[in-house]
């Protein structure tokens, strides 16, 4: 028992801290902290002024924390929160007769929760009582709330879709099959950026689709594949496609383009200048539903990937600090426009997922500002013309049979939907076949190396090349060429020819990686002549005994639905390069 008493005996005379000693003081009033400042100062040998603005900041602490419980409060009593699959964690209250939802860190959310303090207390926070608020309440989202999806202006719901308008009362459509119709209160979540602009309020009576066309300069054989690309932007749960609006100076590239997202997607910075960096491609679409960039002139290998990711879902992370191993990711999906004068895009599998618009010269320009002052008369009419279409193109949507051989077959099957709504005779699966064999075209001749390569298979061999890539490189820098693009290595090439079979095999080409032998790694390549179903060629053919990867040279004639192997079972099937795809068939 004696022991026990000198402990406690021992620890009431134990020293203060200095701390402690600063936050006694911080607890006095003013008269009492007058009284002990300098006896407290000399022991602990600071000078007075010293002391001051330890006890100050210690007061200012004291008092933060107060404040930040009170706004803690406040939130709590007046907002529900909440996080999604990626822990991003959300806010959604009541303000004037609707629902919003906002990020925590968003402006959006901190400039209503200073208002709602500054009602309950009459003075608004600092920054400092603001951002503990709001690492608390992220606590609380992320640990106490329920795990909902976000979404940002479209969402599937209900066999069919909502649309945000993103106006001040936060309205959203809905689109089904049977028609549409303007929700006051969204019964899912959505949450917008402090661009985006509301689409204007959709008529009952009065639409007018037509009207679409005096703001957006495209020929009338691509106008369906526009109208594709724009509801096929409001169908998340399908892979986007990305719209090149490509044309001479003088033809209305980005007014077009600009109009394009006006009616789907409006922005106060409807295009954005061309990216720099893969970094800046993810950061620009996950602030924006549609991610739209103009003067696409270049367009990197590695801005090409990112592309890719982006229209059909794909993430983007590095390390938040340099001194810790934590990500920051960015995990999205969006539909993309871009525009330019050159051809870009040159890699076949950005080329799979892009729709390619060449605006015709326009023969006279008019002030921008009128144009302007005519498209806010008329949006609404457009608006609600694009929405019956939707409706429409849902309702068929079903009956269509679904596209086979392309990548982007949900789109493709929404286009044949739309032209059955419209009436259009045409076929829109071959409008869109028609459209991506012309970008390979391009692609082709965009790149010096593979052009080289056709002309040299075509013109000087008779049609067919067997060899080590090293020695195919040799050849081909022969030939006149431009060095600007052209590969330094053999593999480089091998690289080249990889990424380009798809576009050359379209262009009738053949190009087999047989593997790695003595003298290097070797190729085949042969040359198909393109003809009309109708007409026969010789083209090279697979036999059943070959093994994977390995084929004769012996011709035979055939119609021009090409013979290719699967190169898991060595077996062939006859169909065109698109349905080959579809089956998994190509190399």
């Amino acid at each position: 028992m004696d022991k026990i008493m000198d402990a406690i005996k021992s620890a009431e005379l134990a020293p203060e801290t200095d701390e402690q000693v600063v936050q006694r003081l911080a607890a006095l009033s003013l008269l009492g902290y007058e009284k002990q400042r300098d006896k407290e100062a000399k022991k602990l040998g600071v000078r007075p002024t010293i002391l001051d603005k330890l006890v100050s900041s210690a007061q200012k602490e004291k008092k933060d924390e107060g404040a930040t419980g009170g706004i803690v409060d406040i939130a709590t009593k007046l907002s529900t929160f909440f996080h999604d699959a990626s822990g991003d964690c959300y806010a959604t209250f009541k303000t004037g007769d609707h629902e919003e939802t906002w990020p925590l860190r968003s402006d959006g959310f901190v400039d209503w929760l200073s208002y709602k303090a500054y009602q309950e207390t009459g003075s608004a926070p600092g920054d400092s009582v603001k951002a503990a608020a709001i690492a608390t309440l992220r606590g609380k989202a992320k640990y106490e709330g329920d795990k909902l999806e976000v979404y940002m202006r479209c969402a599937p719901y209900k066999n069919g879709y909502l649309i945000d308008l993103c106006n001040e009362s936060w309205q959203v459509v809905h689109v089904t099959s049977k028609g549409w119709e303007v929700l006051d209160n969204s019964p899912l979540k959505f949450i917008r950026s402090s661009t985006a602009k509301p689409l204007p309020m959709p008529l009952c009576d009065g639409s007018d689709l037509g009207l679409l066309w005096k703001y957006i300069n495209v020929a009338e054989s691509d106008r369906t594949l526009v109208l594709a690309f724009i509801l096929e932007s409001w169908r998340p749960n399908s892979p986007y496609p990305l719209l090149f609006i490509t044309g001479e100076q003088g033809c209305g590239k980005s007014c077009t383009h600009k109009y394009i997202r006006q009616v789907s997607d409006p922005n106060t910075i409807p295009l954005r200048t061309a990216p720099k960096s893969v970094e800046d491609v993810y950061v620009s679409a996950g602030a924006n539903h549609q991610a739209s960039f103009e003067n696409m002139s270049n367009l990197s290998a590695p801005l090409q990937d990112a592309l890719c990711s982006l229209a059909t879902g794909g993430g983007f992370a590095k390390r938040k600090l340099y001194s810790d191993a934590d990500e920051s990711v960015i995990d999205i999906k969006r539909p993309i426009i871009i525009n330019g004068i050159s051809n870009s895009i040159t890699r076949p599998d950005l080329i799979d997922r892009t729709v390619r618009i060449t605006a015709p010269l326009l023969k006279e320009i008019g002030e921008e500002s009128a144009l302007e002052k005519r498209f806010k008369a008329d949006a609404g009419a457009i608006f609600s013309g694009l929405l019956n279409l939707f409706a429409g193109s849902l309702k068929i949507l079903p009956a269509v049979n679904p596209a086979t051989g392309f990548r982007m077959a949900e789109f493709v099957r929404l286009g044949e939907a739309i032209h059955q709504e419209l009436g259009n005779q045409k076929s829109f699966t071959e409008i869109y076949r028609a459209n991506r064999a012309d970008s390979l075209a391009l692609a082709i001749e965009s790149v010096p190396v593979i052009a080289a390569l056709r002309e040299f298979v075509r013109g000087e061999l008779g049609g067919k090349w067997n060899g080590t890539i090293k020695n195919l490189k040799e050849q081909l820098e022969r030939q006149p060429h431009q060095s600007d693009g052209w590969p330094k290595s053999a593999k480089g090439l091998s690289d080249g020819l990889r990424r380009m079979a798809p576009a050359l095999r379209s262009d009738g080409i053949d190009v087999i990686f047989e593997g790695h032998k003595r003298d290097g790694n070797h190729v085949s390549i042969f040359a198909r002549e393109i003809l009309s179903p109708n007409n026969l060629h010789e083209v090279h053919t697979f036999t059943q005994s070959v093994q994977a990867g390995q084929e004769t040279t012996s011709p035979k004639a055939e119609c021009e639905r090409v013979k290719v192997v699967n190169v898991k079972t060595g077996n062939y099937s006859c169909g065109s390069d698109e349905e080959a795809y579809g089956k998994g068939l190509l190399l």
